[in-house]
């Protein structure tokens, strides 16, 4: 790979692959100059972008695994996980999360994740500081120790525990969460909120709302209008397109992204 930071890796809902180039498109907006991002498919399943990883395996789990083989294969040694509904809806503060990036792999760190929602910040013995960056502590009884929010990963270490989860029988994300294996290295949480919605721009398989009044636009129009052609498939396009008109209108009189980018004050301070 020539370029040497962690490359991004993602999956799709089986039968949405047309939803790659869109979500590509996305990221370049919201992260401009990022890394590589590749999608890993599953057995049998084609999307119209040129980073793609396919696969012969049909679990979420098995797919992400053999990803991550791929990746390791090309020199990759830490691995950004972005899932398809968690790319940003609003620009990325790139200086930051590309920082922490750097930061993961030169300490060696084995994850670090940017949740969707703002953590609760603990005290100050419970926070890592490198670089004037602030890295909280993820608790180890945590219930999602193993969140499938956006991060960075030791690569070999991930696909460890894909490996164990795998051995396990566990095919999907929600349970890949919960599950966790004695003495994991410590987690951490980045002082960033991403750029997205709690539930990301998917809630129970279904596209949701309160996400297409929090996107960006007009930059992340080809995204949001397949978003709405995906949520209301019935509806005369003109019609759709006024439903997409009136989400647009709401954002911005709530002014959600906004709302969501307000940074999290000083360690120490309450």
């Amino acid at each position: 790979m020539a370029d040497r930071r962690p490359p991004i890796l993602g999956t799709v809902t089986p039968g949405l692959e047309r939803y790659c180039p869109l979500l590509a498109q996305q990221l370049d907006l919201m992260w401009p100059g990022h890394p590589p991002l590749y999608y890993a498919l599953p057995q049998g399943q084609t999307a119209p972008y040129d980073l793609t990883i396919p696969t012969q395996e049909t679990t979420w789990t098995g797919v992400l695994l053999a990803g991550l083989s791929f990746l390791r294969a090309r020199g990759a040694t830490h691995v950004f996980i972005l899932l398809e509904d968690h790319v940003p809806l609003w620009p990325c503060d790139v200086d930051l999360v590309e920082d922490v990036c750097r930061i993961v792999v030169h300490e060696d760190l084995p994850c670090v994740f940017f949740t969707k929602w703002e953590w609760p910040w603990p005290p100050k013995n419970e926070v890592l500081s490198v670089d004037g960056r602030q890295l909280a502590r993820v608790p180890q009884k945590f219930a999602y120790y193993n969140q499938c929010q956006p991060a960075i990963w030791k690569l070999d270490y991930y696909a460890s525990l894909l490996t164990e989860a795998v051995r396990r029988g566990i095919a999907d994300p929600w349970t890949f969460e919960r599950f966790s294996v004695p003495d994991q290295p410590q987690h951490y949480v980045s002082d960033y909120t991403w750029p997205s919605r709690h539930c990301g721009f998917r809630r129970r398989g279904r596209v949701y709302l309160r996400a297409l009044y929090s996107m960006k636009l007009p930059e992340g129009k080809a995204l949001h209008d397949e978003l709405l052609r995906e949520r209301f498939p019935r509806v005369p396009p003109f019609l759709r397109q006024v439903i997409g008109q009136a989400f647009a209108l709401w954002g911005w009189v709530r002014r959600m992204p906004a709302r969501f980018e307000r940074r999290r004050p000083p360690v120490g301070r309450r």
